[in-house]
């Protein structure tokens, strides 16, 4: 805003944490703190005469460190005390700091337990009547340490007072009169409503005040009217009816006058003898006389009639009569003995209406005494007026529930070993009226990597990998070549503990069917893995163990990391149909690597099974079935080897958005593999001219090489986080577009292709063209 006192405020907050001995965010003392969040006046605010400066307050105390030790971060916070008014200096400076702490190396890696910080206070409420609080981890565990599982931010209702909240008066608005006197007015309004017992709001919200009261120089710039004209005949021939007059504006406003106030129509009843069939009015009889409010000495009672019939509409009214009669009673003198009489109320008169007609208000009833006591008797104990609440709990709009979001998926894993992971939800809907208000959990922590190593995704590394070298037994489910052993697949010293020998046993789970038709002797190895056949169209559940391989006795590992891939790949193969691996139980987390063609179902973390589905890529070839033209026409970083003009991001060429599957957005990759790139023009790599005869998508893909050069390059789908997308089949078009070289030999050689046409001019295949073609090892030159 550009009123007087205005302020701006930005924040930011921390996007990664430092680790490995990168550098931690924050300052290191005596330079100042890092700001999280500033305060500055904006630039338009002016000062006037009656001011009040901002004051904030005082720096709060600095939260925990982060980290015991390798570094962490503490921060501390500060609010506004005193907002600026009437043009006062602005609030201006940090309201968070944040500096590094705890620097010194860690003296030992021993084992640690994950702990959270304490709970933040809960936040004022909020206008859908809701609070919050907050809490951290504050210690990551180390080594075998007992990870931090729970809740990390809690929602509920309120139940502590809220004031009301008034909005500050608007400026005044302009005079109804230019001279001679006139009025202006200006207003407020409830921004919260008090709450459960609060402070209430004040009762004016409009005011009015005098204005331009000299008088003005020319009487005739002031709007003049009209006497009143006779009045009008009555609108009703007999009966009720009405009867008006106006006046007219004689002469109007001019220059700075006044305008004219008040009505040019006036309307009033009027009413001619009935016209005949009037239903006339009737007093009802007098009903009993109420008890006497004494029995001796001379008491009163009293005596109702109300009119039973209402006159119809045209007829004269109900003659004016009494409507309650009182009269004297028990007259007699009262005995000596009984002349000390004690007073007593009346029943009590209805409740009034309630003050307000929803969210609580108050309604109040009155009685009368109805025999006062003697001077010996006892004055009637209790009060005249009785107050009680009312529409409470009535809201003022239709009650709703609260409706939370669905979880987010869960956060990347913090650490390869005993890390966290975090995921949360939000408020949609908030509760009102007498409906369910927010309460629960909003983000939540859960321990992930339980001793698991993210080198296991890397098919190259050792780590931890069992020994498969030597098949003791195939004869899993009683199908396999060494019929006369266990029913299993069994592998000799995949493992050792300590002492003992370790083997896997794969079985068949009782209630299984399995089916390897004639692939049972292909069971065992395959390369330096384990192979299981299974029959197409068949479905088999089999359990994995470590067992003793002396006692067969059960070993109980702390994790289990099975990992899974295709070995029948091909048109011949898996790759012609659909298969799926399901994690029945004991599944605590898995991955899923970037170029993996598995679609995950379900989560590890969430009830039920966890499915790993292979799809079926259809129509291997390339020259039948549907295809998408990729869309070329958005370059978004054109730096191949480094060698482009956006020489700060990855050395890669970058098309964006050039397809979409399964609705999310797929980038094209070109990457130089070997050879030193040496571009002819850096500024010509990426788009280049628009549709052809050739090329159906808005733009094609240039990559520009210098003369006597040669580079091997790789395209790649990947989605904007970096992870790779599998496509079934891709199709490239190669054209020159620097003919007028024709003195040039150019080669295209494509490695791990399946088929390639030459077109001639009319797009038909042709064998010439000028392009010729030599069978190369593992792929053929243009």
């Amino acid at each position: 805003k550009d009123t007087p006192g205005s302020n701006r405020v930005r924040a930011r907050s921390i996007l990664a944490e430092a680790s490995n001995g990168g550098k931690a965010c924050g300052t290191r003392y005596p330079d100042p703190p890092l700001a999280l969040e500033e305060i500055e006046p904006c630039v338009n605010w002016k000062k006037d005469s009656s001011v009040t400066d901002c004051v904030l307050t005082t720096w709060g105390q600095w939260t925990e460190c982060t980290a015991l030790c390798n570094g962490g971060l503490k921060h501390r916070n500060r609010g506004i005390r005193t907002p600026p008014t009437a043009g006062g200096i602005p609030c201006q400076g940090s309201l968070e700091e944040l500096v590094p702490c705890n620097l010194g190396q860690c003296s030992d890696q021993k084992e640690r337990d994950c702990k959270f910080s304490p709970w933040n206070d809960w936040s004022h409420c909020d206008s859908h009547d809701q609070r919050e609080r907050y809490r951290l981890i504050a210690v990551e565990p180390l080594m075998d340490g007992k990870p931090c599982n729970g809740t990390l931010k809690e929602i509920r209702p309120c139940t502590i007072a809220v004031d009301c909240v008034i909005s500050p008066w608007t400026p005044w608005d302009q005079c109804d009169k230019s001279c001679d006197g006139g009025q202006k007015q200006r207003q407020r309004q409830v921004e919260l409503n008090p709450k459960h017992g609060g402070k209430p709001c004040p009762l004016g919200l409009i005011e009015t005040t005098g204005c331009n009261r000299e008088p003005c120089d020319d009487k005739e710039v002031n709007c003049k009217v009209s006497i009143w004209s006779v009045w009008s005949r009555c609108s009703a021939s007999c009966g009720p009816g009405v009867k008006e007059r106006s006046r007219t504006v004689t002469n109007r406003l001019s220059h700075c006058g006044a305008g004219c106030v008040g009505n040019l129509t006036q309307v009033e009843p009027c009413y001619l003898e009935h016209c005949g069939g009037c239903d006339p009015c009737a007093w009802g009889d007098w009903r009993e006389w109420s008890e006497c409010d004494v029995h001796c000495g001379g008491g009163q009672r009293v005596r109702l009639r109300n009119i039973t019939t209402w006159p119809s509409p045209g007829c004269p009214p109900c003659e004016a009569m009494n409507k309650e009669e009182l009269g004297s009673c028990n007259v007699d003198p009262c005995p000596e003995s009984e002349l000390c009489v004690d007073g007593a109320w009346a029943s009590w008169n209805d409740w009034e209406a309630c003050s307000t007609s929803c969210e609580g208000g108050m309604r109040w009833r009155v009685r009368h005494v109805l025999r006062p006591a003697t001077s010996c008797g006892q004055e009637p104990s209790g009060d005249s007026r009785e107050e009680e609440e009312c529409n409470k709990g009535v809201p003022c709009k239709a009650s709703q529930d609260c409706e939370l979001s669905a979880w987010s998926v869960w956060s990347d894993c913090s650490a390869s070993c005993h890390g966290i992971k975090k995921r949360e939800r939000s408020v949609l809907q908030h509760g009102y009226g007498v409906g369910k208000y927010c309460e629960g959990i909003l983000e939540e922590a859960f321990p992930c990597a339980l001793g698991i190593s993210r080198s296991l995704e890397d098919w190259s590394s050792t780590h931890l990998y069992l020994n498969l070298g030597t098949v003791y037994a195939n004869n899993l489910g009683g199908q396999g070549p060494d019929f006369q052993a266990e029913q299993s697949l069994r592998f000799k010293n995949a493992a050792a503990d300590n002492a003992q020998s370790v083997d896997l046993r794969i079985t068949v789970a009782e209630e299984s069917d399995y089916r390897p038709e004639k692939g049972a002797e292909n069971n065992g190895l395959a390369g330096q893995f384990g192979n299981i056949f299974v029959g197409r169209d068949s479905e088999v559940v089999v359990d994995f163990e470590l067992v003793d391989s002396e006692t067969n006795d059960p070993m109980a590992p702390e994790d289990l990391v099975l990992k899974f891939f295709d070995s029948d790949s091909g048109v011949e193969g898996s790759d012609i149909s659909t298969y799926s691996i399901t994690a029945v139980d004991e599944c605590e987390e898995f991955y899923n690597t970037p170029d993996s063609v598995f679609k995950v179902k379900g989560s590890c973390a969430e009830p039920g099974l966890t499915e790993f589905e292979k799809p079926f890529i259809s129509d291997p070839w390339c020259d039948t079935g549907g295809y998408e033209v990729m869309d070329l026409g958005r370059v978004i970083n054109s730096n191949l080897m480094g060698k482009g003009p956006d020489h700060q991001g990855k050395p890669e060429l970058r098309f964006e958005n050039v397809l979409s599957l399964e609705g999310s957005p797929v980038d094209l990759v070109i990457e130089v593999v070997t050879g030193d790139y040496e571009p002819g023009d850096p500024q010509a790599n990426g788009k280049f001219g628009g549709r052809t005869r050739y090329n159906k998508g808005a733009a094609m893909g240039a990559i520009s090489l210098a003369t006597g050069t040669m580079t091997k390059f790789k395209a790649s789908f990947k989605r904007s986080d970096g992870f790779a997308v599998y496509v079934p089949k891709l199709n490239f078009t190669f054209w020159d577009i620097d003919m007028p070289h024709d003195n040039l030999r150019e080669r295209v050689v494509v490695v791990g292709y399946k088929k390639f046409y030459t077109l001639d001019q009319n797009g038909q295949e042709t064998q010439g063209n000028s392009v010729a073609y030599m069978q190369k090892p593992g792929g053929g030159e243009f």
